[in-house]
């Protein structure tokens, strides 16, 4: 029966249009951005979202999770860039080719900069969106992401088509090559 009040809880809200980050950013919220924007798309839009964060209230501002930005992402290392792509592309533009297309109402073509039309080029994701590739390739996009978003966390993403075994590889790749080298940093 103390007074001692509970921390409020990191409150974050997905997003990826101009009036949903602004109210996140008005409203206290940290932001959650999409898989699929580029790196470039992304650093607009976080650059839009942390220029409304002063509009919010102190009292909505206190969310420790306010000005954060956490961004999901489409991973899988291997040991070999070749390797990744190799495991990675038919998969990956199946995937999204479906989620840009007429049956979802295009919405993840309405929150970045992929056009519905365009055919999707795996080694162009990779050079823009992905972190896929060798330990050493995904260090040095991950490094390239947070220096151009200011980036607080990463959400990655694994697709079910890898299957287990291939999956479990990745994250474990993940884990001890890639982590270390950003937990450093």
């Amino acid at each position: 029966p103390g007074s001692r009040q509970e921390p409020h809880p990191p409150l974050f809200m997905a997003a990826g249009t101009e009036r949903s980050m602004a109210y996140a950013a008005r409203h206290g919220f940290g932001l959650m951005l999409s898989t699929l924007p580029s790196f470039d798309t992304l650093a607009k839009q976080i650059g839009f979202y942390r220029r409304h964060c002063p509009g919010a209230p102190a009292h909505l501002a206190r969310n420790p999770a306010h000005g954060k930005v956490d961004i999901a992402r489409w991973v899988y290392v291997a040991e070999t860039d070749a390797e990744a792509k190799r495991e990675s592309a038919d998969g990956i533009i199946r995937h999204l080719t479906h989620f840009l297309g007429s049956a979802t109402a295009g919405y993840l073509g309405s929150v970045s900069e992929k056009d519905r039309g365009v055919k999707l080029d795996y080694d162009e994701l990779a050079a823009t969106t992905l972190l896929h590739g060798s330990p050493e390739t995904v260090i040095a996009r991950l490094r390239e992401l947070r220096d151009k978003t200011g980036l607080t966390s990463l959400l990655l993403h694994y697709p079910p088509y890898y299957g287990h075994e291939k999956a479990m590889q990745s994250l474990r790749l993940f884990a001890e090559r890639v982590m270390p080298e950003l937990q450093q940093a």
